[in-house]
C-alpha cells in the first residue's frame, strides 16, 4: 500500500495527484483517511481508485475503523493484526 503524498484538499474535500505516485508496480493499492467518521467510498474515491483495494481509516483511527474497498466498490474483509 502506498500513501499518496502531495494531498491538497479543503474543509470537506481532499486529493491528491496521480502522476506523482511512483512507478513502482509492487503496489497494491492506497491508503486515505476520512476524517468526518465515514468510511464509505465517495463518487471521487472511486473515480480514483488505484491497484487492487483501497484502505479507508475513518475517524477516530483506531484498528475498527479501517475498511477496504475493491475496484467496483464492494466492501473486503479486512482483519488487522
Amino acid at each position: 500500500m502506498i500513501i499518496p503524498p502531495f494531498a491538497y484538499g479543503g474543509t470537506a474535500h481532499s486529493g491528491f495527484p496521480h502522476y506523482r505516485l511512483p512507478a513502482d508496480t509492487s503496489y497494491v493499492g492506497i491508503i486515505h483517511s476520512h476524517p468526518s467518521g465515514s468510511a464509505k467510498q465517495s463518487i471521487t474515491d472511486q473515480n480514483n481508485f488505484w491497484g487492487l483495494i483501497s484502505l479507508i481509516v475513518k475517524y477516530p483511527y483506531e484498528d475498527d475503523d479501517i475498511f477496504a474497498w475493491d475496484s467496483k466498490g464492494n466492501s473486503v474483509k479486512l482483519t488487522v493484526v
